[in-house]
């Protein structure tokens, strides 16, 4: 009887001593970060993201645990969308070692080049565009 705590606490230690630990913010700022054991993630995430919306911009910062699906290999990935009235670019790190997501992105552009979306080969919509960077 004795022994089923110290097994019982090993375990536990043990089932928890592979797991990744990642950054996570503690504010909507992320102004400050605290550490995080993954669950079930393979990787981490550190993102920077500015979405402007009728002239207003608003950059955001979100740091997590990540599945292989959000992030599918290690590396930086830059994203961006044009809907005229509405944008976003955002630059995404992915990394797969304890705590590899502390840094965060600079907010930067890159040279861009506009292409329209077009509903069908007859009829454009000349309200959505998309950004492609080089």
């Amino acid at each position: 009887m004795k022994m089923i705590l110290p097994l019982t606490l090993m375990v536990t230690l043990f089932s928890t001593a592979g797991a990744l630990k990642c950054e996570t913010c503690t504010n909507t700022q992320c102004s400050s970060t605290a550490p995080v054991t993954c669950t079930s993630e393979t990787m981490c995430v550190t993102a920077s993201i500015q979405a402007t919306s009728s002239g207003t911009t608003v950059p955001q910062i979100f740091k997590a645990c990540a599945s292989s699906s959000l992030c599918p290999a290690a590396g930086t990935q830059t994203f961006s969308l044009d809907l005229r009235a509405s944008s976003a670019v955002a630059s995404a790190h992915c990394c797969n070692t304890d705590n590899c997501n502390s840094a965060t992105l600079p907010f930067k552009y890159t040279r861009a080049f506009r292409f329209k979306i077009q509903k069908t080969l007859l009829q454009p919509d000349p309200s959505a565009y998309m950004l492609l960077f080089c």
